[in-house]
């Protein structure tokens, strides 16, 4: 494997081939069902006796041949999607090595070696990183075409069955309730064929199991992220064929609306996450992926692995992942901005693996945290075991209902290893009033510190209970409990805002300076206050 035939392949031609088997996977199976309707089933109702059974076994036979090519053709199209997203992200590696070797003056071997031309720039440092970052990329490259070459004879081989010992591996999984860690050890005991043999055939197993490495989780979800544009392109195309009357006209209309959206959306996010690969930015990794409903999704800008500062943000009412813009852009602000508060690396992630409440009526209701929470809980837990060299200083920035989610994680058990900062948030659910059927503040445990930034005109705060305001607005009673500024402990955080935009934070250069410090771990940067809470508890006042 060398430099150039990294970069020669088109990757969205292999991503094109495996749109074509899965569309012939598509045809078969359609095959094999209609030999079943027209001929097998007549059959067996119309005709009795030895020669019936003789015909209707041998056109069974025939049938299951038709499935199990129509079974090959769609693990055929996997391996070659699974193939071509990974492609890409080599791809981007050798490009960035070489962009970076040009701009010092260093020249890139086709074997991956680099060396100083006249008047080079880059330093001895520069040589060994750049030349390790390309060899490592070939090898990964070789990894990818031998996965591929296994996949491709396999099925060739097995009369089109599925790879044998898959159903093994299956079965030899953790079960739903192990832990990251056990995930992880069992993870670590395959072999890297197996391992990709579980990415191409069960990627809903893998795409989402805390303890699994971000880079499988990311090759499995895209995987999934493919099946579920194919999906809704097939769906797309049986609405517009169909022959509605005017009064069903207008529903369909509406579907087929839908589904564009949805498309639009995933294409949105297939482009931007290939992009990152090759364009220098951050590369995009997807850690989570669940086309159904309002979607949800976790996406990483930087690889959570590796980077010593990792942000978690959790969106609040309204989001999904078919209108993710604004918060995939708020999780690359959180990326730039603690970046460029430290040497040190920092990967800054989008979660949304909970379904979020709707506008309006439902935010009141702590349902969506406490359904959410053990999620976002078992997710946290896992960054420190699949991170490389310890556990990561790990941030948590909740906005408004994500603040709930938050503190439902934070209940289940002590010790959540995290920095919180809050941003406009209702309550983490409980309440510092002996009254309030909730846990007192101290139940919170969290090992780290926790922040609120909330303006003082945010309509948010009619949402929660403080000391001083023992009325408040009517329909929304306190449900989340006292609010995160008046909780002891906390450090409040003047962010020069009046907060009336309960959702245009981020357009402030001072929240985003103290988010980066934060995240970065600097938080002696950052001007606090302590909170009312803080004085109640001296006088004994604090359940």
């Amino acid at each position: 494997m060398n430099v150039d035939l990294v970069l020669k392949p088109d990757a969205e031609a292999m991503a094109t081939d495996a749109k074509a088997w899965q569309a012939i996977a598509e045809a078969l199976e359609d095959c094999a069902i209609e030999l079943n309707k027209r001929a097998i089933d007549p059959i067996a109702e119309a005709w009795r006796g030895t020669a019936s059974d003789f015909a209707q076994a041998e056109l069974a036979g025939h049938r299951s041949a038709l499935q199990r090519a129509a079974d090959a053709a769609e693990a055929i199209s996997r391996a070659l999607t699974d193939a071509s997203n990974r492609w890409r992200v080599v791809q981007g590696k050798v490009r960035r090595v070489k962009t970076q070797a040009a701009d010092l003056g260093l020249r890139l071997a086709p074997d991956g070696t680099v060396t100083p031309a006249a008047g080079a720039t880059g330093t001895p440092r520069d040589v060994a990183e750049l030349t390790a970052a390309a060899k490592a990329a070939l090898a990964e490259a070789e990894t990818i075409d031998g996965d591929l070459q296994r996949a491709l004879s396999q099925h060739g081989q097995a009369g089109l069955q599925p790879p044998a010992g898959l159903s093994t591996l299956v079965k030899g999984m953790p079960g739903p309730k192990a832990s990251a860690s056990t995930v992880l050890a069992w993870w670590n005991s395959l072999t890297d064929a197996e391992r990709s043999m579980l990415v191409q055939w069960r990627p809903e197993l893998i795409g989402g199991l805390d303890g699994i490495p971000a880079d499988a989780r990311h090759r499995a979800n895209l995987i999934l992220l493919e099946l579920q544009s194919e999906k809704l392109i097939e769906q797309k195309k049986l609405l517009e064929g169909a022959k509605p009357t005017a009064v069903q006209q207008i529903e369909l209309s509406k579907e087929i609306a839908e589904i564009t959206k949805k498309l639009e959306a995933l294409d949105s996010l297939k482009n931007r996450m290939y992009a990152s690969w090759s364009n220098g930015e951050a590369p995009l990794y997807l850690l989570g992926f669940d086309g159904s409903g309002d979607g949800r999704v976790i996406l990483s800008v930087g690889n959570p692995d590796t980077a010593k500062h990792v942000s978690v943000y959790v969106p609040g009412t309204t989001s999904e992942l078919w209108n993710i813009n604004e918060d995939l852009y708020r999780t690359q602000a959180h990326h730039e901005v603690a970046t460029a508060k430290t040497n040190e690396s920092v990967a800054s992630i989008l979660w949304l693996d909970y379904d979020a409440p709707n506008w309006l009526d439902t935010p009141a209701s702590p349902s969506y945290a406490k359904q959410g929470a053990p999620e976002l809980r078992a997710f946290v837990d896992g960054l420190s075991v699949t991170h490389q060299g310890g556990a990561p200083h790990t941030t948590l920035i909740g906005h408004s209902y994500g603040t709930r989610v938050i503190g439902e994680a934070a209940l289940i058990k002590p010790g959540m290893d995290a920095d919180v900062i809050s941003v406009a948030g209702p309550g983490f659910g409980v309440d510092m009033a002996p009254d309030k059927h909730m846990p007192p503040p101290d139940k919170l445990r969290i090992n780290g510190d926790i922040y609120s930034m909330v303006g003082n005109l945010d309509p948010i705060k009619a949402a929660y209970t403080h000391p001083d305001n023992a009325t408040i607005s009517a329909g929304l009673p306190g449900v989340h409990g006292t609010g995160v500024e008046y909780l002891p402990g906390v450090k409040t955080i003047d962010i020069g805002y009046d907060g009336s935009g309960h959702s245009t934070y981020w357009q402030s250069e001072e929240f985003l300076t103290n988010v980066g410090n934060l995240v970065a771990g600097h938080d002696e940067k950052v001007k606090t206050e302590s909170t009312i809470g803080d004085a109640m508890k001296k006088q004994g006042m604090v359940r």
